[in-house]
């Protein structure tokens, strides 16, 4: 399961997304399909799946635009996101990759947005 920060439309805007996008087009592209049904402005936090291929999911965590509450976005979204990933597996083991969803370069708070993951990851775990 790859977990990324995504913006409302699904546009491979950032590094991370333009490389998952090319190496992965079906999973993408599945994606932006998904997200252009969903209302952009009530996006923040929302979690999209992929259809699975093989053990591959692509989830993306809609962060951006940034939203006031960004941190808090980034928890929900990332508890969510291990919600929806312990349904996919059934049990069984997986590996999850990410990275600190919402930030980018030049944010001045880019370490917070780990702390905010770490929160999700206890709440889902309790």
């Amino acid at each position: 399961v790859v977990i990324f920060g995504s913006n409302a439309v699904g546009a491979a805007s950032g590094n991370l997304q333009k490389a998952l996008c090319a190496a992965f087009p079906k999973h993408f592209e599945d994606l932006q399909q998904q997200m252009a049904l969903a209302d952009p402005d009530e996006a923040h936090g929302q979690v999209f799946v992929s259809h699975g291929e093989g053990n591959l999911w692509l989830m993306a965590v809609v962060c951006f635009p940034r939203s006031r509450d960004e941190l808090q976005v980034c928890r929900r979204g990332f508890t969510e996101a291990l919600r929806r990933t312990e349904m996919l597996v059934e049990g069984d083991a997986c590996h999850v990759l990410t990275h600190a969803l919402g930030s980018f370069t030049g944010h001045p708070g880019a370490h917070e947005f780990p702390r905010s993951m770490m929160d999700g990851l206890k709440e889902w775990i309790s």
